[in-house]
């Protein structure tokens, strides 16, 4: 998206619901003529063209009726006819506050940073819940971000809805699921639908070329009998919450000498517990466990300066809409520490300096594979559900003879603390938004 087609547009009375104003650069730069279309989110309309010399350079003046906002930058490109349209409109989907001094639930901070971001780029972003989508006058009521202050908006229906509702539990909302229902009713591009669950992973792909990725998974009933298997079989496991994020809840229960041994990523002082007999072990997992889980095989990960990491990466569709890696970092855990989760003790270290200390005469071929399976992995999942979800994170973990294991796929992945990395995203949404906006 090329900064130089971004020009200052006016909402305001001009003489004429009908009649758009521009400055002479304006329409010198694009050849404007008569009669021109002009979109804004759904709304469209025919317009009679006035050019003004004394008009501010690089101005705009549309009618009120189009739902602009009254003075903002935007985007304006070309979609043939004599067509045009700015933009494009991105609504950011999340849920209503249960706090009522708070007007939308999920992260704020993220969304002020993708509405501050897109502004550079002359794309309309803006926050809005179920209670802001009026199905009668196709409106869309939300909130934008300028001058480090939140601001009420109304819009017509957007080119693109990106979903950030923030958790499994507010997607069950039956406002939410009428919301995301009049979404796709009214064909706007809508991604990413729905979280991810653990358990289906394997399902996704125990049929495709990435099988072996994934480590042994199988939902838990919660049983003595399952569990006391699983850790006869594998030695170690993970014992993981289906509906988590962020490493919460994870517990490793591995085998030893001297009976099992329990580490849990919630454990303020991360201390293992050992115990000489199952039985023992199991009258303190059966107090904890409160919430559906999963049995996971535990993987022998490598380790850098003595302690496990990983490899988190992102993968977007871009303006062509293909699948593309954004950017990988390294988190490498604590010390003694389970997860890498940079919450839980995890720092993050550049995975160039990692592999090539790690793996010395492998990294480069590692680094090859991880980059295809940036691309492969959200690829099958979109096949697997037969829709897009345009933006994925995962978590990938690499065992001390250089095999790869995918732990984790992300549908709402979290900031990433690489800047590069979180500054091409935020760009690649938008560039993938005005290709979803121009395939409508």
């Amino acid at each position: 998206m090329n900064k130089q087609t971004i020009i200052n547009v006016r909402a305001s009375n001009t003489g004429s619901q009908n009649l758009i104003i521009v400055s002479s650069d304006i329409s010198n730069q694009y050849q404007l003529k008569n009669n021109l279309k002009l979109s804004f989110g759904s709304y469209s309309a025919r317009f009679k063209l006035s050019v003004n010399p004394n008009l501010a350079y690089n101005t705009m003046v549309v009618p009120v009726s189009a739902l602009v906002p009254k003075s903002t930058h935007l985007h304006m490109w070309s979609t043939g006819n004599n067509s045009y349209r700015l933009g494009p409109v991105i609504a950011i989907l999340t849920s209503q506050s249960g706090n009522g001094s708070k007007p939308f639930a999920g992260r704020p901070k993220f969304f002020a940073q993708l509405i501050s971001h897109a502004q550079k780029f002359g794309v309309y972003m803006f926050v809005v819940t179920p209670n802001g989508i009026n199905p009668i006058s196709k409106v869309f009521t939300g909130f934008t971000y300028k001058h480090k202050k939140w601001y009420k908006v109304s819009t017509p229906l957007p080119d693109v809805v990106y979903n950030r509702v923030p958790s499994r539990l507010y997607e069950q909302q039956k406002k939410v699921r009428w919301a995301k229902s009049y979404i796709l009713t009214q064909n706007i591009p809508f991604f990413n639908r729905h979280f991810l669950n653990k358990s289906e992973l394997h399902k996704i792909f125990s049929k495709t070329h990435l099988a072996d990725l994934i480590p042994k998974t199988l939902k838990w009933a919660g049983d003595k009998k399952s569990l006391a298997e699983a850790i006869k079989d594998y030695g170690m496991i993970y014992l993981k919450p289906v509906h988590s994020f962020a490493g919460h809840g994870i517990q490793k229960i591995s085998r030893s000498k001297n009976g099992y041994i329990v580490q849990s990523r919630d454990e303020k002082k991360n201390k293992p517990h050992v115990f000489k007999s199952y039985d023992d072990m199991w009258s303190m997992l059966k107090r904890r466990k409160k919430r559906a889980m999963i049995i996971q095989q535990g993987v022998d990960l490598a380790e850098y300066n003595n302690n496990i990491f990983d490899v988190r990466a992102l993968s977007q569709r871009d303006s062509s809409g293909e699948w593309q890696l954004m950017g990988m970092g390294c988190r490498v855990a604590g010390e003694g520490r389970i997860t890498t989760h940079v919450p839980n003790g995890g720092r993050i270290a550049p995975i160039s300096k990692v592999l090539n200390q790690t793996f010395m005469q492998q990294d480069e071929m590692i680094n090859r594979s991880i980059t295809k399976i940036t691309t492969d992995v959200p690829a099958l999942i979109e096949q697997y559900y037969g829709y897009s979800f345009g933006i994925m994170s995962m978590d990938i973990g690499i065992d001390k003879s250089g095999r790869l294991w995918l732990f984790e796929a992300n549908s709402k992945p979290m900031e990433f603390d690489e800047e590069d990395t979180q500054n091409k995203s935020m760009q690649t949404l938008f560039e993938y938004s005005k290709y979803l906006t121009n395939k409508r």
